[in-house]
């Protein structure tokens, strides 16, 4: 399946809609971004694409509304990984993804599915 069906315009990225964030941030209190760009981050602390929020160690209260396209497991996996390191993830995940992808993430993330689901529930 094309990247291309998972965004807007082309693109693979999707802002995070700003009166929906604050609504979570309210609750979580946010200190890092891990998927922004300096234009759509949504905490003074982001990783950008050029820094490579993959490479970068997730710490703190971490919000992450990743690239939607097939690179998205790569995401579910390190948030998976840092939660395990005891890192609170709160992570933007979307039901329409291909049966396949949704079939490997929920395999990733069976032990915080709850949170997961967070941003589906939402409405976003």
């Amino acid at each position: 399946m094309d990247d291309v069906l998972f965004s807007t315009g082309g693109s693979t990225e999707w802002e995070t809609p700003k009166d929906f964030f604050q609504k979570i941030n309210h609750v979580f209190k946010f200190t890092v971004d891990v998927c922004a760009t300096k234009e759509n981050t949504k905490c003074k602390r982001y990783f950008t694409p050029e820094v490579d929020g993959l490479a970068q160690d997730w710490t703190g209260t971490v919000w992450c509304n990743p690239p939607y396209g097939h690179d998205v497991v790569k995401w579910v996996k390190k948030a998976h990984e840092s939660h395990k390191q005891g890192t609170t993830i709160v992570p933007c995940w979307s039901v329409s993804w291909p049966n396949s992808m949704v079939t490997n993430c929920v395999q990733l993330l069976n032990p915080f599915a709850s949170c997961s689901v967070l941003c589906s529930l939402w409405g976003f």
